[in-house]
Parts: structure tokens; sequence; C-alpha cells
């Protein structure tokens, strides 16, 4: 083949590629360091040579990215103390509208809830011990069937102490 042809198909082969990768892949077949594999003892055709240039490249395409990521990442200031006192009302209003009810007062928990059903049901107990009722609060509660007319169904109703009464 001719050596003019030869240099020509070369060149057409790496013409979109910067001359610093050329240079680096011609430096990398004479030292026996290719990036891609090879027929050792061959000499690359335009094909290989132009593929070692452009694996020569890719890392430096990569720190690009990088530095381009940095370069038009979105440059933002720190909010002033009055912004943050400004959000930190926004946030106290948001929290008062979104814990009232309709009539104004706060939406209790869950755990306010329970506690306050635990406190009714501790004092409606304590007002059937006044009462004097013995027999406990199944027995109670025949007597005010009783009274209803209707008969005593030995009802099963837990105790305070939390054994069931079964009379």
């Amino acid at each position: 083949m001719d050596q003019q042809l030869l240099e020509e198909e070369y060149a057409a082969a790496v013409r979109d590629l910067p001359l610093w990768a050329v240079i680096e892949a011609s430096e990398r077949f004479r030292s026996g360091r290719t990036l891609i594999k090879r027929r050792i003892g061959f000499r690359p055709d335009s094909a290989e040579f132009a593929l070692e240039a452009r694996e020569g490249m890719i890392p430096v395409r990569a720190q690009f990215v990088r530095v381009n990521r940095i370069l038009n990442a979105e440059v933002y200031e720190l909010p002033s103390p009055k912004d943050r006192a400004k959000v930190e009302q926004l946030a106290e209003a948001f929290r008062a509208r979104s814990m009232a009810g309709a009539d104004g007062r706060p939406i209790p928990t869950e755990a306010e809830i329970g506690r306050a059903r635990e406190a009714a049901l501790r004092d409606q107990v304590a007002a059937l011990r006044r009462t004097g009722a013995s027999g406990g609060i199944s027995a109670l509660m025949d007597r005010l069937d009783a009274k209803r007319g209707r008969p005593a169904q030995g009802s099963l109703v837990e105790e305070p102490t939390g054994e069931p009464d079964r009379t």
C-alpha cells in the first residue's frame, strides 16, 4: 500500500479526535500498554488506532462531565434571619390551622384520646363503687335490667381488677 494513502487513511480515522488523544494513543502503541486488546506484533489498522484514541478519552470526558456538573450547579444563598422568621411564622400558622377542629379547638392525638378514655373509665368505675352496690358491676347491671323490666342475663363485664365477673 502506498505510504501517502496509508497516512490519509489514518488521518481520516482520527479526524474528529483531539490531537492530544491521538498523540497519547500513539505513545501507548509504541510502549505496548494499549487500553484495547490487540494483536501483538502487528501494526494497528486505522480503526484500531482510532478506537485506542477514543478509549483514552473516556477518563478525560468523565472528568469533564464532573467539572461541568459542578460549574453548572445551582447556587443558592442561605436564608437570612428575617427569611427564617417568616418561614417559622408561616409554619406556625399552618400548624395552628391543621390542628384545629371545626369549633376551633385543637384536635387531640390518638394518645390523648386514649388517656382521656382511660380517665373517664376510672371515673365511672369510682362512681359505681361509691353507690355501694355489692356484687360488682354485673350485679348492678342485673338490677338496672330488672328495673327496666328485662330479665337478668348474667352479664359478663370486666371488673376493675381485670377479672371478669360471671353471675
